[in-house]
């Protein structure tokens, strides 16, 4: 199972029509109710107000009060919503197009084991590109606090939620 996005496979034999009994497609739509869809966390037009360490806790905390965390694999895959040009707060640097997106759909299509095995290799994956020692050392003060603050909330969450 991979955690990248990739190409959804081309099947011409199947039609577009969703086959599964209600009750499986209900429980996917619930299972999404709370995800955000890319740019919509650092694209709002009233985060141009707010500081960078004030958006960066809209992203990894659930509204409305933002006390809450989001899951980990949601804020896995919300990552590169926090890099610019989506998020303005942060100077563009070549090291973001090194990222490696994460496929929603592989989160959401496992439970037990399965989900925690690629929570382990998506959050070792995202501390390897995070890590203090693997960062360019040309950062700005600004992307210096948006690594930090992902390193620190990736850590914390895989704690709680791996340990």
């Amino acid at each position: 199972n991979s955690i990248h996005k990739k190409k959804p496979p081309q099947h011409p034999h199947r039609t577009t029509k969703d086959s599964r009994p209600k009750e499986q497609k209900h429980q996917k739509q619930q299972r999404h109710q709370h995800t955000v869809s890319p740019g919509q966390v650092m694209a709002n037009e009233e985060d141009a107000t707010l500081s960078l360490p004030e958006m960066l806790k809209r992203w990894s905390h659930q509204p409305p009060d933002y006390e809450l965390y989001y899951p980990l694999q949601h804020i896995l895959v919300t990552v590169p919503q926090t890099f610019p040009p989506l998020n303005a707060k942060v100077e563009p640097h070549e090291y973001f197009a090194k990222w490696k997106t994460f496929d929603e759909e592989a989160f959401a299509d496992e439970t037990g084991e399965e989900l925690q095995d690629l929570l382990k290799r998506a959050v070792r994956k995202a501390k390897f590109f995070l890590h203090p020692d693997k960062r360019p050392h040309d950062l700005t003060e600004n992307q210096t606090l948006l690594f930090d603050t992902l390193w620190d909330v990736i850590q914390d969450r895989e704690r709680v939620y791996l340990h």
